[in-house]
């Protein structure tokens, strides 16, 4: 009995439904639908339903003796790899058209991440899924399909040598895993936030969820109850819309749309009002085009958002380009997806060529990406000799900032001493040691204030991923260790206490620093960050601006990144609510009035290195701001 006959036996038409529910609020999500806010749950309902459907497979064909490792991959690669390098293919000639360098770079270094099915650690060590940049990285989402190959890749031969040991033990080993592994990930969302969200470990219990399920389903059969079936369908509603990207995920909270797909699975008998209405030909329309919406989103999202240089798409554009992927997936299914599927029309032999011939040639590309710096020759070679000039000196810049950054960065905190000065503590991130930085180097600060940095310990350096000089990364301040900075000798002696991180949308850990007793004494300032689009994207950009000085300062402008100013609104709303005093780093850079933005000095010197980081030329720029409000802040706030 092969594959299509065994799920034409147990086709369940709510299925489909159930993908198409996951499907769309991902992709809406995605597209900046705040109405979705949980979307991303969508993700979590495709590992439940992978993990049933696989293991109901492989437990059909344990008890028939007809299990065959090579048989399961062979029908992994007919459901997966047609539409995967399809996407890869296109995404690839688009990214070599429309990405810079150092993009490029990225995406092959993403492209050879995928096709070995590693991409979920790949961004684990390089991004950050609410990160700004996450916009522009068009195979970010494919980190997920990565956990599934994983789990693919072992669960079949665990299940095969465990087999021998009867079915009914080898279901509460899964159970006893599964626990372990929701324990793992409700720990690792609270100090491995970015591990824990990407890694097999934490999300594995997802997946034998619905290998429980099957389990169940297998012994007893569906089960027909409307009240749990309609329970579960309601469970994964409320998180799509009540969950956001400040809800810890994975963790406990993802146990509310886990054990709805779960209740849904066990009762959403077919003559249930549930299963009847995700049996709707236009839900199980979009559930059979679903893997094809999923793999084309991300790409077109990131893309439009590449050729703009920004992330902010209107309400139109965010329909035209929905619409555009479920107009594509279409087509997808049609003529790629469902044609692989079929032994008859393309057989075994044909199938391990298309396997790996593009394999390799994803592999090769993705290299020659990275050794060639992202086709850096061939693109600065349509680049106008201003724009590689500004190019070089950015790259200059980039060198120089480290060289200062390093030097004063590794010198050793010495305790605050006892002079008439204040005594500054900068806490955070990165941007809590470019304030830092600009503090020590500012000749008018000098004489003002004595500036300190909180430097890490071990404790802490477990819960980030950057070199261990951060206190916080996504927001989260280290909760477990912030206990024994806060009692530290440099915390004790200072006198302000300057709160500065990238923030994004993690703002709400600003309020659970606040409300530490250990804070309750002390004059705080917020910093309100600055993010731009990348300082190499916006040359080459710039490169094509033809028009006065005025209007590249507009364009500049509209540069300016839409959710870290709404992070800022958030940061402003708390911070008057407990009255502390706020700085807002757009202000340094730009004219809300004028709607005009500086990021160049009058050397044609860029002052930011990236998004936010200060070049060494911005140190000087940016002092100017920073030192006149620091003086104003100890004269108006900070004396009272």
């Amino acid at each position: 009995m092969d594959f299509e006959r065994i799920i034409h036996l147990k086709y369940r038409a709510e299925i489909d439904g159930l993908r198409a529910l996951a499907v769309v609020p991902v992709i809406l999500f995605h597209a900046g639908f705040e109405l979705f806010s949980g979307g991303f749950v969508g993700v979590d309902v495709f590992f439940v339903i992978s993990g049933y459907l696989i293991t109901t497979i492989l437990i059909e064909d344990l008890e028939n003796n007809r299990f065959s490792i090579i048989n399961f991959y062979e029908r992994r690669a007919r459901r997966i790899l047609p539409a995967l390098y399809f996407v890869l293919l296109i995404s690839s000639l688009v990214s070599t058209l429309l990405m810079s360098p150092q993009q490029l770079k990225d995406f092959g270094q993403s492209l050879i991440a995928t096709v070995t099915f590693s991409s979920n650690i790949y961004f684990f060590l390089k991004a950050d899924y609410w990160a700004q940049s996450s916009e522009f990285l068009p195979l970010l989402h494919t980190w997920s399909l990565a956990v599934e190959e994983q789990y693919y890749l072992i669960f079949p031969i665990f299940l095969f040598f465990s087999w021998r040991f009867g079915k009914n033990r080898v279901f509460w080993i899964i159970v006893l895993i599964a626990i372990i592994s929701l324990m793992f990930s409700e720990w690792g969302s609270r100090n491995k936030t970015i591990a824990n969200f990407y890694l097999a470990p934490s999300r594995a219990w997802e997946l034998f969820a619905g290998s429980i399920v099957a389990f169940i389903i297998q012994k007893k059969g569906v089960q027909k109850n409307n009240t749990l079936a309609l329970l579960g369908l309601t469970a994964v509603v409320f998180s799509i819309f009540a969950y956001d990207n400040t809800t810890p995920f994975p963790s406990v909270y993802t146990l509310i749309p886990v054990l709805g797909i779960v209740l849904f699975l066990l009762y959403a008998d077919k003559e249930t009002f549930a299963a009847r209405l995700l049996s709707k030909k236009v839900f199980v329309g979009i559930g059979l085009i679903s893997y094809s919406a999923y793999l084309w989103h991300q790409p077109l999202l990131a893309f439009v958002q590449v050729y703009q240089n920004s992330i902010d798409t209107n309400l139109a554009e965010k329909i035209y380009i929905v619409g555009i992927t479920f107009l594509i997936a279409t087509l997808s299914y049609k003529y790629i997806e469902y044609p692989f599927r079929i032994k008859k029309k393309i057989s075994s032999k044909n199938i391990l060529y298309f396997t790996i011939f593009p394999l390799i040639v994803f592999i090769s590309y993705g290299a020659y990406l990275q050794h060639s710096f992202g086709l850096k020759k061939l693109k600065m070679s349509s680049l106008s000799p201003k724009t590689i000039q500004y190019l070089d000196v950015l790259e200059q810049e980039t060198k120089m900032r480290k060289e200062i950054w390093n030097k004063l960065l590794s010198k050793a905190e010495i305790p605050f001493s006892k002079t008439a000065k204040q005594n500054f503590l900068f806490i955070g991130d990165s941007l809590s040691e470019d304030l830092y930085v600009v503090s020590k180097m500012s000749k008018k600060l000098k004489s003002t204030i004595t500036s300190r940095r909180l430097a890490f310990d071990e404790e802490c350096a477990k819960h980030i991923v950057t070199n261990g000089r951060e206190i916080n990364h996504g927001g989260n301040f280290c909760a477990d260790s912030i206990e024994s900075y806060l009692k530290s000798d440099l915390f004790d002696d200072a006198d302000v206490i300057v709160i500065a991180t990238t923030w994004l949308s993690n703002a709400k850990y600003l309020e659970d620093l606040l409300n530490h007793k250990l804070l309750n004494d002390k004059k705080i300032v917020i910093y309100k960050t600055h993010a731009f689009t990348y300082i190499s994207s916006l040359l080459v950009s710039l490169d094509s601006v033809r028009g006065d000085s005025d209007s590249i300062k507009n364009f500049l402008f509209k540069s300016k990144r839409s959710r870290t100013e709404f992070a800022n609104e958030v940061i402003a709303k708390i911070a008057l609510s407990y009255q502390i005093p706020t700085l807002n780093g757009f202000d340094a850079f730009c004219d809300s009035i004028k709607q005009q933005c500086i990021l160049f000095d009058n050397n044609d010197h860029p002052l930011i290195i990236d998004q936010f980081h200060l070049s060494k030329s911005g140190i000087s720029f940016f002092d100017k701001w920073f030192s006149r409000e620091i003086v104003n802040l100890i004269e108006i706030n900070l004396n009272e």
